[in-house]
């Protein structure tokens, strides 16, 4: 099952920004983590396909499900300087990561 989901969410991603709540109608999901853990294990599963973690935002648009659910990841397996890493890693891109990090 996850394998046609995987593909469904490469299909979908075509670079436009998706939201998070249009995606799990796609999917036909109601719960929001487990549509950001598909979008994050598809995104993988394709070798880290950009195009899927560009393509798929959070409702408000600012960021991407892929990284929030990377994050997300970082704090349930207590990786404090991963989480660090990662939202250093956003400022010096000039991401919003105190948006990101809101997360938690």
């Amino acid at each position: 099952m996850s394998e046609t989901i995987y593909k469904q969410i490469a299909e979908e991603a075509n670079g436009a920004k998706i939201i998070r709540a249009d995606l799990a109608v796609e999917l036909k999901i109601t719960d929001s983590i487990e549509v950001s853990r598909l979008a994050w294990e598809a995104y993988n599963h394709y070798g880290k396909d950009q195009q899927i973690k560009s393509t798929f935002v959070n409702n408000d648009s600012q960021t991407s499900i892929v990284d929030d659910y990377e994050l997300r990841q970082l704090i349930t397996a207590d990786n404090k300087e991963g989480y660090f890493d990662a939202l250093s890693t956003d400022l010096k891109n000039g991401e919003n990561a105190l948006t990101v990090s809101t997360i938690c």
